[in-house]
């Protein structure tokens, strides 16, 4: 043994701070007696078997370990007395214990005792190759001493680390007069830190063999039912992902090209999945999510650059060939609409689309910073309120009236089927008035003479009652609700219908109960001017009249007898403030 750390008269160097009384530098360990105590500084370097053959106790940088169990280790050689590796057949096993308790007979080369000194050597003896040759880990312990609860417990943690790891078995083991006791907590709450099953009750001789025989079968079950659980899942997942394959190809090459040859072909150059970049332009902040897709800004190009977005739209939400024909027609529009002939200054301008394996990506100009819904929620009561004037909201009026009429006029003939203040954009220069853009031509169709739009969609309390009791309905009609509805918000604030008429909550079991509600309210004579008359701002009664005209005009349960886009467009130009009329001091919106 090394005598490095002893000083020439048996002092240690660190004896003094820890108030131990060491041994002589006598290289023969015969000569100490079993009750002396030894010290070292870095037990790699001391003859360890030697010590711990003569019964010797150890103290480790201040670490004060017991002497061996007598009655434990006693116990321990009965339980395996008359059994060897052999009797455990097939299985090959490793024993580890949490108390210093010798190998019982044959047993030595499976043998490992986790103490305080020996967990380096333990964690470096414990490989993934030497895992995958093992059946089991037994870990003999007595759970009931706290000292050997913290070795099982890092034991555990060591094991966590390696892959491939068998079963751990803890083999409870107290003494032949003692049974450890556990309670079903305990169990419980050893099996949730890794332990795979306790073997209670000390059984002995062959029944601690069946024991340990009978857990590793079953564990063996469990761990094939496991295997062809997660294969089968697997192979279910992997089938699944080769339909969906399949089912991209059928629909975006073959559909495509027969149903919607428009559309452009995948762009193998445009990664799958969510992408940064697009055309050479970063994409920047997120603008909004919208039931189809999200929109974000995209960093210009050059200072002078223009200010563009990107609205991705992910394919996975269409499964059928109808999502094919939609895609198809939602470009159609929004192309036609940004022809040189067809452009109008209350629309925003689409600059293009690309097709990637997963998403439809669409360039947009940047139409402003906010839409309506933002600015109408500015004019609240608080520090920051912004009041909206009446000619800036007649003006808002009219901007979004002519985006209308010329939407539903010849040629174009578009509906939007989905006016609402989210989707009308807002830019306020300093020394004009605001100007408005009508965005989000996701729902838009082209409604041929004496045709109908059958699917019901928008977004209550702007969607007409129709689009909802109705199988049909005329997609003009329907947007000149939505517009009415705007701009009673214009005039009365945000959510005037639903405090009005004391509206559900919208969801869709309440859907038709609202579009009823709507119906039978406003078909009452007068019911438009009443809800101007109470909840219109002051600020507004240079446009209340007008608001009252209109909303009365539109607002009517026969559509049929809606004013069309290009009345109210004409009607709210003359209705324009008088230039020698000032206009009065905007006021917040009421609480």
């Amino acid at each position: 043994m090394p005598m490095d750390n002893f000083g020439i008269d048996g002092e240690s160097p660190f004896s003094s701070s820890l108030g131990i009384k060491t041994v002589s530098n006598s290289p023969d360990w015969s000569e100490l007696d079993q009750d002396c105590v030894i010290t070292a500084a870095s037990f790699p370097e001391c003859e360890w078997d030697c010590a711990l053959s003569r019964k010797t106790t150890i103290e480790l940088a201040g670490w004060d370990k017991c002497q061996p169990d007598a009655e434990a280790q006693a116990w321990l050689k009965a339980r395996f007395d008359g059994l060897t590796l052999a009797d455990f057949r097939d299985f090959h096993i490793r024993i580890y214990c949490t108390e210093d308790l010798d190998a019982p007979e044959g047993f030595e080369k499976v043998w490992f005792p986790y103490l305080e000194e020996t967990v380096v050597a333990c964690q470096a003896l414990m490989t993934e190759d030497v895992a995958e040759s093992l059946d089991a880990l037994l870990v003999i312990s007595n759970t009931e001493i706290v000292e050997q609860q913290h070795l099982l417990s890092s034991f555990l943690d060591d094991a966590e680390d390696v892959q491939n790891l068998p079963p751990i078995l803890c083999v409870l083991h107290g003494s032949q007069s003692g049974e450890v006791k556990i309670s079903e907590e305990g169990s419980a709450a050893w099996i949730e830190r890794g332990v795979n099953g306790m073997i209670t009750g000390q059984p002995a001789g062959f029944n601690l063999v069946l024991e340990v025989q009978s857990w590793i079968r079953r564990m063996r079950h469990h761990s094939m039912v496991f295997n062809e659980t997660i294969n089968e899942k697997r192979f279910r997942g992997e089938r699944a992902k080769r339909l969906r394959e399949l089912n991209e190809r059928i629909l975006w090459d073959y559909a495509r090209i027969k149903v919607a040859p428009s559309l452009p072909p995948v762009d193998r150059r445009i990664p799958r999945g969510d992408i940064e970049e697009l055309d050479g332009l970063r994409f920047g902040s997120l603008l909004g999510q919208g039931a189809f897709g999200k929109v974000w800004r995209l960093e210009k190009r050059s200072e002078d650059g223009p200010e563009e977005v990107v609205k991705s739209v992910a394919k996975a939400q269409f499964t059928e060939v109808e999502g094919v024909a939609y895609m198809a027609r939602t470009l159609a529009v929004m192309q036609t609409l940004s022809s040189k002939e067809n452009r109008h200054p209350n629309l925003t301008q689409f600059y293009g689309m690309y097709h990637s394996g997963t998403h439809f990506y669409f360039r947009f100009e940047d139409a402003g910073p906010k839409n309506l819904h933002q600015r109408l929620a500015q004019r609240r009561p608080g520090r920051n309120s912004k009041p909206l004037p009446a000619r800036s909201a007649l003006s808002i009026m009219t901007q979004i009236a002519s985006a209308l009429a010329h939407l539903h006029g010849d040629p174009l003939r578009v509906c939007h089927r989905d006016v609402k203040p989210e989707n009308i954009l807002v830019t306020e220069p300093p020394d004009a008035e605001p100007l408005v853009k009508l965005t989000d031509f996701d729902l838009a169709v082209a409604q041929a003479p004496g045709e109908r739009c059958r699917r019901p969609c928008g977004t209550m309390p702007f969607t007409a009652p129709e689009v909802v009791l109705e199988r049909r309905y005329c997609g003009f009609a329907a947007d000149l609700w939505s517009m009415a509805v705007v701009m009673l918000e214009l005039q009365c604030g945000l959510h005037v219908l639903e405090t009005a008429m004391s509206l559900p909550k919208v969801s869709t079991e309440t859907t038709v109960q609202i579009a009823k509600m709507m119906r039978e309210e406003l078909a009452v004579e007068g019911a438009p001017a009443r809800i101007v008359g109470r909840y219109g701002f002051s600020a507004m009664l240079p446009v209340a009249p007008c608001v009252e005209r209109l909303a009365a005009s539109v607002l009517k349960a026969e559509p049929s007898e809606r004013w069309p886009a290009a009345t109210v467009c004409d009607f709210l130009r003359a209705s324009s403030l008088r230039s020698n009329r000032r206009a009065q001091p905007a006021e917040p919106e009421k609480a």
